[in-house]
């Protein structure tokens, strides 16, 4: 009886389906109502089967050994990048510095102008004022 028990059981674990996706042409089934309506429209059917067993054989010193080197790509990448980056940030602030001086160079160009146009006036009303005076006298 025991016997018997065992075998129904394991012909029933065995019989299990594993878990299929039907394919509406380029594109996975929604629902079995999507299903039936392209399958009476085209008579083809396409299934896909999920398999959650994974069969790799993974050598695990390859692994560490791929990873080191990725890791040294890694760094020296971020290095480069680094040495770009700070290249940038030179041209950037010498930039700044160039724009800078140029503003203080028309600031004081214009305070420049300002005083020149200043001590013309000057000079135009001490000239007037002498002028008043010799029609005066």
């Amino acid at each position: 009886m025991k016997f018997i028990f065992t075998l129904f059981l394991l012909t029933l674990l065995s019989c299990n389906t594993a878990k299929k996706e039907y394919v509406c042409g380029d594109h996975t089934c929604v629902n079995k109502k999507e299903f039936n309506e392209f399958f009476s429209k085209n008579l083809t059917i396409e299934i896909k089967s999920q398999n959650n067993k994974n069969n790799k054989i993974v050598d695990l010193a390859k692994l560490n050994t791929n990873a080191k080197n990725i890791e040294k790509n890694n760094n020296k990448n971020a290095k480069k990048v680094n040495k770009i980056k700070k290249k940038k940030d030179k041209k950037k602030i010498k930039e700044e510095k160039k724009k800078k001086k140029e503003e203080k160079k028309k600031r004081e160009e214009k305070k420049k102008k300002k005083k020149k146009k200043k001590k013309k006036k000057k000079k135009k009303k001490k000239t007037k004022k002498k002028k008043l005076k010799y029609w005066r006298s």
